[in-house]
């Protein structure tokens, strides 16, 4: 299963400490490449299961409904691609579901994955950006989640946060600073009367030096913790049951990548971005090989009256 990699853009437009007046905002088209070789057991052991190369591109709009209110949309495509000898065969479990169909079959399946709208409201931008952030993801259609190669989990999520960010230059002149944190309510799986599944902390922080009023680098975290869902392989001793139809929905996944980019002021309306991150810790879940993004952010402006 596949999860979409928010770190193709500075800072993610759903959770920007920054809001655009109103009347303006931003266009953003960025692609994502990912690499996973290792699977992870709950204790964070590495097993090979085989590998999922994945090719991401996305767009999101980000508007200033007033100078302090900002919506935003965004809608991803995701392409995958599983290669090993254990693919997730739905035609091999216990239940049937129709909505499964075998695609882990050693060739690229594409498709739309969630669409997300939010919604962040500044409250102060001194000394530090302060604004908290409502945003929703609902899957696009009923796809297919049973399998290594999935676009992605097939579950609503509603994210309630916060972002801080502003100047570190009492730390290093020219720098700058960006924290968000977001807890993510995330649909139930119901299984036999039973209630599977868990909520999400997601906390991404950057720091950044400016070498020029055009170029900048930057450092990049994202920490996700899962409270609750279940843990690989104990909680799962019959890998043809309805419980692991929907593992990839429920497990407890944790994970820490780390990495950088670098950002570019091509135009005084357009950004250039790359990004690259690796997993170091996780648990549950996939380990990231490797993530390279690229973006291009358009500003436009507000209407001329």
């Amino acid at each position: 299963m596949i999860s979409l990699f928010t770190f193709a853009i500075p800072n993610n437009l759903l959770g920007q400490a920054f809001v655009p007046l109103r009347g303006e905002g931003t266009v953003t088209l960025s692609y994502q490449y990912t690499n996973v070789h290792d699977h992870l057991r709950s204790d964070g052991s590495v097993f090979q299961a085989g590998r999922i190369y994945s090719h991401i591109a996305s767009a999101q709009v980000d508007y200033g409904v007033t100078d302090k209110l900002a919506a935003s949309f965004s809608v991803p495509y995701i392409m995958s691609l599983y290669k090993g000898s254990a693919p997730h065969n739905p035609d091999a479990l216990h239940v049937h579901d129709p909505g499964q169909e075998v695609i882990d079959d050693g060739t690229y399946h594409g498709g739309v994955q969630d669409l997300g709208l939010g919604v962040r409201y500044n409250l102060t931008v001194r000394p530090f950006a302060i604004t908290p952030f409502l945003a929703w993801n609902q899957p696009s259609h009923d796809y297919p989640f049973f399998a290594h190669s999935a676009v992605g989990r097939n579950l609503w999520q509603v994210n309630i946060g916060a972002s801080i960010g502003g100047s570190a230059n009492s730390l290093l002149p020219n720098s700058y600073f960006h924290l968000r944190y977001a807890y993510g309510i995330t649909e139930r799986t119901k299984i036999d009367g039973v209630s599977y599944g868990g909520n999400q902390s997601l906390l991404r922080g950057d720091f950044g030096y400016f070498f020029t009023e055009r170029l900048s680098a930057k450092a990049i975290e994202i920490l996700q913790i899962t409270h609750g869902g279940l843990n690989f392989p104990q909680d799962f001793p019959d890998r043809a049951s309805e419980l692991w139809l929907h593992h990839d929905q429920i497990l407890s996944v944790g994970y820490l990548e780390l990495g950088g980019g670098l950002d570019y002021a091509l135009t005084p309306s357009m950004d250039l971005s790359a990004n690259v991150l690796k997993s170091v810790w996780g648990h549950n879940g996939h380990s990231l090989r490797m993530g390279l993004a690229m973006g291009v952010t358009h500003y436009f402006p507000r209407p001329v009256r």
